[in-house]
């Protein structure tokens, strides 16, 4: 009935809600326990954009426990709902994707989904996670050994961070990325001038 569907829908909120408490306090299989609640109750009453935060919260929960595949899935599940959404939400389901499928070692797919992320976040405004986007396009291709489409990428990470308050955090982060990969781009480059001596010898 009409009533049972809104008490569901009221119990699954409830339930969302003390599931992010569990993860303040840092109680994640508490927390990932009273989110999949929570997704149950939301999944057929409860309007597209409950659902998509039910689905959000648990896919972040359970990525934090190490449960990619799942996590993943959950994310999946999520997409369609953001993708009838704006975009600051379809930004963050796609960027998760991409921080999932990095963890799995999927450089191209993450790629793929941080560059998804990247356009959504700019549709939307937001430049702090435009460049946490593009600089996981930047870190997707250092795993591929691509340190020069890398760099570029730290730099536009860095145009979009610089004068926005606040973000010294993220501009370590890009900064730390960037010396890593000057590094690596030296032994790559000494590496191949070791190959092309031994050749010519």
């Amino acid at each position: 009935s009409r009533d049972k569907g809104l008490w569901r829908v009221l119990r699954g909120r409830v339930a969302l809600a003390i599931a992010e408490l569990h993860e303040y306090d840092s109680r994640l299989e508490d927390a990932v326990n009273m989110a999949r609640e929570a997704v149950d109750d939301l999944n057929e009453d409860a309007d597209e954009g409950d659902r998509l935060r039910g689905l959000v919260v648990l896919g972040r929960l359970l990525q934090k426990r190490g449960l990619l595949e799942e996590a993943l899935d959950c994310f999946q599940r999520a997409r369609p709902l953001a993708e009838e959404a704006d975009a600051e939400p379809r930004g963050v389901v796609y960027g998760n994707i991409a921080v999932i499928q990095q963890a799995m070692r999927h450089y191209e797919a993450a790629i793929e989904w941080y560059t998804k992320a990247r356009v959504a976040f700019r549709e939307s405004g937001n430049k702090r996670n435009e460049a946490f986007a593009a600089r996981g396009v930047g870190t997707g291709y250092s795993k591929l050994g691509e340190y020069k489409d890398a760099l570029a990428w730290y730099d536009r990470a860095q145009d979009l961070l610089d004068g926005l308050e606040g973000a010294d955090k993220e501009l370590f982060a890009v900064e730390e990325s960037r010396g890593v990969d000057h590094l690596n781009l030296g032994d790559a480059t000494r590496r191949q001038s070791y190959f092309t001596k031994a050749i010519a010898n």
